[in-house]
């Protein structure tokens, strides 16, 4: 059901302008992007229960759900951008700034659900998910966002813990090499 409404709603979303139509363009990107996380947990949960034969194809299809996930994040995101530009807004009307929140916490989430094939790109992939909690923050000050406290505090435990697990993964890195 997940992979058809992605298919019918991809369709329609690489045919129209994000230019053109900004408001329906941002609303069927975050569909996909729901969408792809929801087909994302299904495949994570069956993921124990693999053989280990089947367990490298099943990795492969976790990953390339989570960089659809993400593209489709990103592409909500980059419409709140000022001519659709990598920056973020200086200023969010109140009831925008929970969706774009919400967005960026994902990505930042799904980072860390990438299963990398080498030590260095896991280090990669948790740098990038620490970069992006480090940008909520700062948005969520300068936002002065009300509505995002659970996250908030999510975010900022996730600064606390990433820069050990990264250490972690970059002396392993060292040890091997």
């Amino acid at each position: 059901m997940h992979k058809r409404r992605v298919h019918l709603l991809q369709q329609i979303l690489h045919d129209i302008s994000q230019a053109a139509y900004g408001q329906e363009y941002m609303q069927l990107a975050n569909e996909v992007a729901s969408s792809y996380m929801k087909i994302l947990d299904i495949k994570e949960e069956m993921f124990p229960s693999k053989p280990t034969s089947q367990r490298a194809e099943a990795i492969n299809k976790i990953n390339r759900i989570t960089h659809k996930a993400i593209l489709y994040h990103r592409l909500f995101i980059r419409g709140f951008h000022e001519n659709l530009g990598p920056d973020p807004p200086e200023k969010m009307e109140g009831y925008l700034q929970r969706p774009y929140l919400e967005a960026r916490f994902h990505v930042a989430r799904l980072y860390t659900k990438i299963i990398g094939d080498s030590v260095q790109s896991t280090c990669k992939l948790n740098q990038a998910s620490l970069l992006e909690y480090k940008t909520i923050i700062r948005l969520v000050e300068k936002y002065k966002c009300k509505e995002f406290v659970e996250e908030l505090k999510i975010c900022k435990d996730m600064v606390d813990l990433l820069p050990a697990k990264i250490a972690n993964w970059e002396r392993r890195a060292a040890e091997r090499s």
